[in-house]
C-alpha cells in the first residue's frame, strides 16, 4: 500500500512541483505536505523565504527518520543517501544560518537522534532566552498545517518536551530557563517555565525539590499569570509548600488572573487552596464564598432553593417555584431548571423548558422526556 501511494504521487510530481514554485509563501507551505523525498530537498536549495525555509527544514527531519526506517523500493542505498543528504543540511544550518533556523534544525535533527537537543542545549537557552531574537519567532516559524505562527514561548515548549527522555536534564534545562527568564525579565517565558515544571511534576512526584523553589521565586512577579501558576504549584506541592505559607498568606486578597492561559479563579482563590492544604487556619476565612463564587449565577438567589439544591432534595411542584421565572417546577428535573438565573423571566423560560406558567398555562415537554408537567 506504502509503494502504490508513492507512486501516484510520482505520477503528479509535475502539479505538486508546480506548487512548491508559486508565488504565495502559504502555498509553497502546504505543498510541503504532498511533496515526496527528493522535492523537498531540491525545493531546499532554491527557497528563499525564511518563513518557507523553516518549516521546510523542519519537514525534512521525519521524513528523513521514515526513509531510513522503511524498506528499499528504489536504488539501492537510496533512502541512506536521502538522510545524509538532510543531515548534511541540518549541520549547514546549525553552522551558519540564524539563530531561529538554528533551533528548527536542532528539533529537525531531534526525529534522526532524540539526544541532538541534549547535545545543543546551550545554543537552544541562548536562543530562546535573547530577547532580540523573541518577535523572530512569530514571523517566520509558520507551518503547514497551523493557521497561526508559532511564538518564541510555544517553541520553548515544544523545545523543553524533546528532553523528556532523560528527565535529569529535563528539569536541569527547565531550571536554567528559568534562571535566564529572571535575567531578562522575561514573563513570557517564565509562564513556559511553570507551565514546563507542572508537566514534570504531574509526570514525576520526584521532581518537587527542583519545582518548590522554582515557583517560590515567582510568588513575587508582576505579571498576574505568573503569580497565579506559581500558585498553583505550591498548592499542589504541600505539605513541602510549608516554608512560604506566609507568602502565601499575603496573596490571599489578590484580584489578579490568568488571562493567557484561562485557568479559572485568581492569585487569592490558589493561595488560598494552597493555605488549606497545608492545614494553615488563614486559609479558611473566605473559602465557602470562593468555592461557591463560580456557580453563583447559575444557581439564582433564592435561599430555600438554593439550601434544597445543596442537601440534594427534590422540590415538588407544591412546594417550590423557580427562583427566576415565578413558575412550578418538574420534581424530576429541578436541579435542572434551578440552575436558571437569567434576569427576565422571557429568557429564563427559555433556558428551563419543564417549567409550567401558572398565570398562562402553557404546557411544554420535560427535559427528562418520562412526562410533561403542569403546575
Amino acid at each position: 500500500m506504502h509503494g502504490t501511494w508513492r507512486q501516484e504521487w510520482r505520477r503528479q510530481g509535475d502539479k505538486i512541483t508546480a506548487l512548491l514554485a508559486d508565488p504565495a509563501p502559504s502555498v509553497r507551505r502546504a505543498a510541503l505536505l504532498l511533496a515526496d523525498d527528493d522535492a523537498l530537498l531540491e525545493r531546499w536549495h532554491a527557497e528563499t523565504d525564511p518563513a518557507v525555509r523553516l518549516p521546510l527544514l523542519l519537514a525534512l527531519g521525519p521524513r528523513a527518520a521514515t526513509t531510513v526506517g522503511t524498506p528499499e523500493t528504489g536504488s539501492p542505498g537510496g533512502r541512506h543517501r536521502f538522510a545524509g543528504a538532510v543531515e548534511a543540511v541540518l549541520s549547514r544550518v546549525l553552522r551558519a544560518d540564524e539563530p531561529v533556523m538554528k533551533v528548527a534544525a536542532v528539533i529537525a535533527w531531534a526525529s534522526l537522534d532524540r539526544d541532538a537537543p541534549l547535545r545543543y542545549a546551550d545554543l537552544l537557552l541562548d536562543v530562546l532566552a535573547d530577547p532580540a531574537v523573541r518577535p523572530r519567532f512569530e514571523r517566520i516559524w509558520w507551518l503547514p498545517d497551523i493557521e497561526n505562527p508559532f511564538t518564541r514561548d510555544d517553541v520553548a515548549a515544544w523545545v523543553s518536551g524533546l528532553l523528556d527522555h532523560v528527565p535529569p536534564a529535563a528539569l536541569s534545562f527547565v531550571t536554567r530557563l528559568a534562571e535566564a527568564a529572571e535575567r531578562t525579565a522575561d514573563d513570557g517565558l517564565r509562564r513556559v517555565v511553570l507551565d514546563e515544571a507542572w508537566r514534570h511534576l504531574v509526570l514525576r512526584r520526584s521532581a518537587a525539590p527542583m519545582v518548590l523553589p522554582l515557583a517560590a521565586r515567582l510568588l513575587d512577579c508582576a505579571d498576574d499569570c505568573v503569580r497565579l501558576k506559581a500558585a498553583h504549584l505550591l498548592a499542589m506541592l504541600a505539605p513541602d509548600s510549608g516554608p512560604y505559607a506566609d507568602r502565601l498568606a499575603a496573596l490571599l486578597d489578590d484580584p489578579g488572573a490568568d488571562e493567557i492561559s484561562w485557568i479559572e479563579g485568581t492569585v487569592g482563590d490558589f493561595a488560598r487552596w494552597a493555605l488549606v492544604r497545608l492545614g494553615d487556619p488563614r486559609g479558611v476565612p473566605g473559602l465557602v464564598e470562593s468555592l461557591w463564587a463560580p456557580y453563583r449565577e447559575q444557581f439564582g438567589s433564592g435561599a430555600v432553593e438554593w439550601r434544597a439544591i445543596r442537601a440534594g432534595r427534590r422540590c415538588t411542584k407544591s412546594s417550590r417555584r423557580c427562583a427566576s421565572t415565578r413558575t412550578s417546577c418538574c420534581p424530576r428535573c429541578w436541579r435542572r431548571c434551578g440552575r436558571t438565573t437569567s434576569g427576565t423571566a422571557t429568557m429564563a423560560r427559555s433556558r428551563a423548558p419543564c417549567c409550567t406558567s401558572p398565570r398562562s398555562g402553557v404546557r411544554t415537554r420535560c427535559p427528562c422526556t418520562r412526562s410533561s408537567c403542569r403546575s
